[in-house]
Parts: structure tokens; C-alpha cells; sequence
């Protein structure tokens, strides 16, 4: 006997969207049911009907989305439900995932997106964090996390989108730096203009100026062609210039006319272009720390800084360990595919992961998640599927946490071999991947913005093929 179908359960007064949505679902291999209002899907709810899912409009007559969600909450809780609007704006979604939505999509939606989206919502329910016993997983834009201090840049997010000032964005590298710039651009005024990122610590101070601003054909040797820089390429959008604190000081001075001026010059030119365009700076070193030692400029800091947000260290939001865990599990299945079932992390396995400092941050916590996905041989991964560097660190600090007269060893010192001898390592990382460097600084376990910063400090040379 075939077994039955799970069943989506599409909340929406537009029946456009429902027969749309529920052909979608149909050929997916879902039952979808359909209430045109939440008094509906209540009336269906309380006639026995037990989704696997709800999709859930928020703009509806009579009883609005975002209170039946809270309802939702407090009588089927264990139902998944993703919110689907043509509202756009960081703190609706913020609202919704505070109240226990698993995901959020704005309309106008792509129908293969949602689907996806609804086979990775109704996928999370085996297995769900303590912490999130209640649904209260919050993400957005894959910003995920519930603890005070992520909260609080979701406030400062929310609180900057419709403004126009630049904002400076520091933290530790791995922190999501740029998901916060992306969650800025994509919601704001801005959003139907394009959003550029430009890494300064991959570009050597010889290119700097003319990846920033453009060149003319002829202006050096070897510029065969007009090249547009990124001021140009973010026109009515968003630039966003990571490892800002690279820019050697030179180009500082000519990046800050640029801003106060709205205008540039490419190398080699005597036009002057006008700009209009946003800038969202990033940094994992202290800008006015910089100033204060004479390496950044004052008056370009104070253009960027206009409105600082600072990204908190993995080690400081303990309590959001779990709910990252839980959403890089469902990407790395997404990734694996069918074929791999895995329903959680075991106790054991979760403390160590909360004990450790996690020096490289959130970005190396979803490095050990996809590892761990790939290694573990049962339904729950265990401590086995952990680095053993990882193991090691935590059990150390164990040791010499309470011991007087002695400082705990910083789990660092065991996570990368070329603590002593970098430049080999590294070397030796570029050698094994043929000079790709992302893969490198995979592999190393180092953000790919801190790798380029010591290739260029030891000046590696970087051979590709």
C-alpha cells in the first residue's frame, strides 16, 4: 500500500497564489490543502486536519497572518510554518521568526524556491533543539540565532535599512560580516540596485585604485581596455568593501574625496563621474584603534563609521550554538541529498561544541558541521564525527579550567599546525590545491579574507594549475 502523501496546509486570500502553490506542491509530491483565511485554517485545524506544514500569508482581511502564527504557537506548535508576503522589511521578518516562524519568503516568489524551502522546513522536524523546543528559531538572511546579542543587531539592522548613511560593520573574521551588509542592501531603499562587494585584502595596492575607481584604455601597461571600477559598477546600489582597513593609505585619501565629493575619476582620465551609491564597510580589526596608531585615516573613519554595527564572536552567543547547528545540518543534508538521514547531534557531541572558543568563528562551525554530516556512520552525530583538534582544545581547557596558578591553554595553539611554522603551511595548502585559495583557507580552517592578508604579508606567491 502507497503511502500517503505529507500534506502542506496554504493559508492565503488570493486564489491565484493557493492554485498556483498547490500545483506546485502536487508535483513536489505534497497534498496541498487550502484555507482563504486564517478562521479557516483554524475551522480545518480543529476538524481533525494535521499538516506536515503551513504556508501562511501575512496580509490577509479579518485576522492577519502574524496573529494567527502567534495562535498557532500556542496550540500546534510542532507544525512548521513559512510566511509568505509581498511586505518586505527586516522587521516584519524579524517579528515572525521571534514568534516561531521556520522561514520567510516575500512574494513576488519562485516557485521552485518555495518548494525547496518547504521540503527543508518539514526535513527540520526530526529534530529540533531544546532551545527551540517552541519554534523559536530566528534567521534572517541566514542570521541565525536568538540570544541577546544577536538580537541586538537584528535592532541595529532594522534600525539602519532606510537610512542612507554608511555603516561600518567590525568583527572577528567568521562573524557574518557580510550577511549583515546583505540583509541591509536587500531590504532597504536600495534593494532593486546592485550590491557589489569587493574584498581589499585580496587586492595588491598597485590595482587598489583602479578596481576601486576604473581605468582608461592606455592609462598603464597592459590596460588594453576601459575597465570599470566598483564605485561605477554599484551605481544607485550598494558597495560593500570588506577588510576596509587594507587600503593602503594613498587610495584612503582618494576614496574619501570620492564619498564627500559623489564623484571619481579613473586612472588615466580626465572625466569626472558622478556616483551615487551606499557604502557598508567591514573590518576585523578595530578602525578607530587603527586611527588612534596613525594607520587609518581619522576623517575617512568618521565617514565610514556614521553608523557602527559590531558582529559579537561565536564565543560570546554560546546559546545560539544549537540553532546554528541545527540550520548548517539542514543545508549539508540539502547538500548531501536523499541518501543521507541524519536527525541530530547527540548530548554529548553538543556540549563539546558549546565548550569550545571557536577562534575561527561561525564560519568554522558550519566547516566542522559539513565535516561531521560527511563522517558520521548512525542518524545522530556524535563525538566520533568531531575534529579531533576540536576534542583536544575542549578537553585541555577542561583540565586546567579551576587550576590555580595556571592559565587555561588557548585552544588556538592546537586547532592549526602552522601556529609556529605559518608561511610552510600555507605553502603547502596552496601546493595541495593548486593555488585555490578558498579551498585553502577551507582546508586550514582560515577565512579566505585573513589567508589573502598573510599571503600578502609573507608575499607567496600564488601559482595557479
Amino acid at each position: 500500500m502507497p503511502e500517503a502523501p505529507q500534506t502542506v496546509l496554504v493559508v492565503d486570500d488570493d486564489p491565484q497564489v493557493r492554485r498556483v502553490l498547490g500545483a506546485a506542491l502536487g508535483e513536489a509530491g505534497y497534498a496541498a490543502i487550502e484555507a482563504h483565511d486564517g478562521r479557516e485554517a483554524f475551522d480545518r485545524l480543529g476538524d481533525g486536519l494535521s499538516p506536515d506544514l503551513i504556508i501562511l500569508d501575512v496580509k490577509m482581511p479579518g485576522m492577519e497572518g502574524t496573529e494567527v502564527l502567534r495562535r498557532l504557537r500556542t496550540n500546534y506548535a510542532s507544525i512548521p510554518v513559512v510566511m509568505l508576503t509581498g511586505i518586505a522589511g527586516i522587521h516584519l521578518a524579524v517579528e515572525c521568526m521571534k514568534n516561531g516562524a521556520q522561514d520567510f519568503q516575500t512574494k513576488p516568489f519562485e516557485v521552485k524556491e518555495l518548494v525547496a524551502c518547504v521540503q527543508n522546513s518539514i526535513r527540520s522536524r526530526t529534530w529540533t533543539p531544546p532551545e527551540a523546543a517552541e519554534g523559536q528559531e530566528a534567521s534572517f538572511h541566514r542570521l541565525v540565532g536568538t540570544s541577546g546579542r544577536i538580537q541586538e543587531v537584528y535592532g541595529m539592522i532594522e534600525k539602519s535599512i532606510n537610512s542612507t548613511v554608511n555603516i561600518l560593520i567590525e568583527g572577528e573574521s567568521g562573524t557574518g560580516k557580510e550577511l549583515v551588509a546583505k540583509a541591509i542592501h536587500d531590504n532597504g531603499p536600495r534593494r532593486a540596485g546592485p550590491f557589489v562587494a569587493v574584498n581589499c585584502s585580496a587586492i595588491p595596492d598597485a590595482l587598489m585604485e583602479s578596481e576601486l575607481f576604473g581605468h582608461e584604455k592606455g592609462a598603464f601597461t597592459g590596460a588594453t581596455a576601459r575597465h570599470v571600477g566598483v564605485f561605477e559598477r554599484a551605481q544607485g546600489g550598494t558597495l560593500f568593501l570588506d577588510e576596509v582597513s587594507e587600503i593602503n593609505p594613498e587610495n584612503q585619501a582618494k576614496m574619501l574625496r570620492a564619498i564627500q565629493e559623489r564623484e571619481i575619476q579613473r586612472v588615466g582620465g580626465r572625466e569626472t563621474v558622478r556616483v551615487d551609491v551606499r557604502i557598508l564597510a567591514a573590518s576585523n580589526q578595530a578602525l578607530g584603534a587603527l586611527v588612534g596608531q596613525g594607520r587609518f585615516r581619522q576623517d575617512l573613519y568618521y565617514r565610514l563609521a556614521v553608523f557602527p554595527i559590531t558582529m559579537p564572536p561565536l564565543r560570546e552567543r554560546r546559546d545560539d550554538i544549537p540553532l546554528l547547528c541545527s540550520y548548517f545540518l539542514r543545508l549539508a543534508l540539502r547538500k548531501e541529498g536523499r541518501g543521507k538521514q541524519i536527525e541530530g547531534i547527540t548530548d554529548e557531541a553538543m556540549a563539546v561544541l558549546r565548550a569550545y572558543r571557536w577562534p575561527g568563528n561561525i564560519r568554522e562551525l558550519q566547516n566542522v558541521v559539513d565535516r561531521a554530516v560527511i563522517l558520521s556512520p548512525g542518524p545522530r552525530i556524535g563525538m566520533e564525527a568531531l575534529p579531533t583538534y576540536l576534542r583536544e582544545a575542549v578537553a585541555r581547557e577542561g583540565r586546567h579550567r579551576g587550576q590555580p596558578g595556571e592559565a587555561a591553554e588557548d585552544p588556538r595553539e592546537s586547532i592549526l599546525p602552522f601556529v609556529h611554522e605559518e608561511r610552510r603551511i600555507i605553502e603547502r595548502a596552496l601546493r595541495l590545491t593548486r593555488g585555490n585559495v578558498e579551498e585553502a583557507s577551507r582546508r586550514l580552517g582560515l577565512g579566505r579574507a585573513t589567508l589573502y592578508r598573510k599571503i600578502k604579508k609573507f608575499g607567496i606567491e600564488v601559482q595557479r594549475g
